[in-house]
């Protein structure tokens, strides 16, 4: 199969997300005693509160002085205009963390909120078969702006997750109905080795052996290598540090751990054609040294610790990935030192 020779914009559904409203059970019933709010010019009067679930890990943002999770500037903006309160009652550290308090929750230990974002497929099929999320099918239908609709028609697959027998359960998200991915690039090693950042696969496997043999941190040892990502995700992260442009590359929109309706026939991409090439070209950079050699045991903030430390020149990610990693600003001399080289489609 000949490889395509742009590198591929990311397009994966594998960290597919899904918001479900959960239905009221026994005990979950809204006060009978409450007045009814009313909704005039995009606005409730009088304001109702619907709440949250929010997977919040010590990597997120911190609010400013005064502000917090469930009183900050976001927040009231929503009471004052649109006459909402967003009150976050289930809150969870790191995925692991975040789908286990929602199981106690399933399971009936603790409340479900209202709307709780779930990232887990399996988690998302269990809550279905629970009778305890709201089935919004008509409310998709009724209430669904005319251009968020467009855009999921371009999409249908998206939705399969949170389908049963031609209901919806939850509004389906995925990274190419949000969001690409770009590649950052240590400028300053770009300007040092006087290179130009990569739009071809042939020029990104220069620029990363580059990185690795020729000293661009000028300390006067080969301790640097090109590109840094997750290699104990099966290769799509989905969101950072993840090499799935480099199968793109060589599949198409045929990633890993990715299903894909190929005209009516469904796929897997993680046993797609050029996969084989896609493996053996990473073996190869590897093998040479433009990989982190503990690459195996390495996830997604580790590797933006090797790029953020100095040690790595390339990584991958969603646009706010710059945020995470512009400590490398201040561990090395050069300013300004990060180049977002976005993939070319």
């Amino acid at each position: 199969m000949k490889k395509r020779n742009h590198l591929w914009k990311m397009v994966s559904l594998v960290m597919l997300s899904a918001i479900l409203v959960a239905g009221c059970s026994k005990g979950e019933t809204a006060s009978e005693s409450a007045p009814a709010s009313v909704l005039k010019d995009g606005k409730y009067d009088p304001p109702f509160t619907i709440t949250i679930a929010k997977q919040q890990d010590e990597n997120a943002g911190k609010y400013i002085n005064g502000e917090s999770l469930n009183d900050n500037v976001l927040t009231r903006w929503g009471e004052q205009n649109l006459g909402i309160k967003i009150q976050t009652t289930l809150l969870g550290g790191d995925a692991s963390q975040y789908n286990t308090k929602l199981r106690l929750a399933l399971t009936g230990s603790e409340k479900l909120p209202d709307v709780l974002p779930v990232y887990d497929t399996m988690l998302i099929n269990d809550l279905i078969e629970s009778g305890r999320v709201k089935e919004i099918t008509e409310d998709i239908s009724t209430y669904m702006p005319d251009r968020i609709k467009e855009i999921y028609k371009q999409y249908p697959t998206t939705f399969n997750p949170v389908v049963r027998d031609g209901k919806v359960y939850g509004m389906a998200i995925a990274p190419n109905l949000t969001e690409g991915e770009v590649m950052l690039i240590r400028q300053d090693w770009l300007d040092k080795l006087k290179l130009k950042a990569p739009t071809t696969m042939e020029e990104f496997e220069q620029v990363i052996a580059a990185f690795t043999t020729e000293d661009p941190d000028g300390n006067g040892k080969q301790d640097t290598y090109g590109f840094t990502f997750s290699g104990k995700d099966s290769y799509n992260t989905g969101w950072v540090s993840d090499p799935v442009m480099i199968f793109s590359a060589y599949t198409g929109k045929h990633l890993p751990r990715q299903w894909y309706n190929d005209n009516g026939k469904l796929t897997y991409g993680s046993v797609a054609e050029g996969n084989k090439d896609a493996l053996a070209k990473l073996r190869d950079w590897y093998s040479k040294g433009y990989l982190n050699k503990e690459l195996a045991t390495q996830g997604a903030w580790d590797a933006l610790s090797d790029f953020t430390e100095g040690k790595a020149g390339i990584i991958i990610g969603r646009p706010w990935l710059y945020d995470s990693v512009k400590d490398v600003e201040k561990n090395v001399e050069v300013r300004k030192s990060v180049l977002i080289q976005p993939f070319k489609a």
